[in-house]
């Protein structure tokens, strides 16, 4: 069976992007990105170790100094790793004809040691500038690319203090190739649309929700599939007097 083909070595049972717009989007136009992740080591007698962690923007990145790495409850000093266990990539890739950024990425490995059947919980957190155009009203996009077994994918993005007053999340003012409002999309590794994978989604109702009066979007895709990009599509809208 195809079920019996996919790894389940290391699953991950948890897989939760959170986006922040706090006061200090408001100066700086930024946001806190907070991924929270469980791994799961499903092999009977070896330790799962090394993780790799990939930040991938084709505006921002974080400076390793400025990330932040929560395991197991408690705080993690990235600068205490030896060079061994830890490896840090800066990628660009310039387009000739345009002579701009297309990605940038960061990859650094955590240590985690999971134990045979014990599962280990960690976040990572940072700011960043990478959602420039929501600022400016225009179209932008969270997209995560599914590598490993996962029960759950979840992308919450929030207003909170001042940027609630001020902003609301909303759907994108264009349209994508059907003529449909952007919500989200689904591609595969060389970027074409899944579009039967969309459809299944649709039909589960597994789609994105505007809450507490647009101050909130929530998408939750169960067991999203290997190998496939999640993308969410959003923008923020200023309050007004007409709102």
């Amino acid at each position: 069976m195809l079920s019996e083909q996919v790894p389940k070595d290391v699953k991950m049972t948890k897989y939760h992007h959170k986006i922040l717009f706090d006061n200090t989007s408001l100066e700086t136009k930024d946001a806190l990105m907070e991924c929270n992740r469980k791994l799961q080591n499903n092999m009977i007698e070896h330790t799962y170790n090394l993780y790799r962690v990939k930040i991938i923007s084709s505006k921002d990145v974080p400076d390793l100094k400025n990330i932040k790495i929560i395991m197991d409850k408690k705080n993690f000093d990235l600068s205490r790793e030896t060079v061994n266990a830890m490896k840090i990539v800066t990628f660009e890739a310039n387009d000739d004809t345009y002579k701009k950024p297309l990605k940038k990425e960061k990859t650094f490995t955590l240590p985690l040691h999971i134990h045979p059947g014990k599962s280990c919980e960690f976040s990572v957190s940072y700011r960043s500038k990478a959602f420039s155009d929501a600022f400016s009203g225009k179209k932008d996009y969270k997209q995560i690319a599914i590598d490993r077994v996962t029960d759950e994918l979840i992308f919450d993005i929030s207003l909170t203090e001042n940027m609630r007053k001020q902003y609301y999340i909303s759907k994108c003012d264009e349209n994508d190739d059907s003529g449909s409002s952007y919500d989200f999309q689904i591609f595969d590794g060389s970027q074409e649309r899944m579009k039967l994978a969309e459809k299944e989604l649709r039909i589960l109702e597994m789609v994105p929700g505007y809450n507490d009066n647009n101050k909130n979007l929530t998408w939750a895709i169960n067991n999203p599939k290997i190998g496939y990009k999640y993308r969410l599509y959003f923008t923020l809208k200023q309050i007004t007097t007409d709102n």
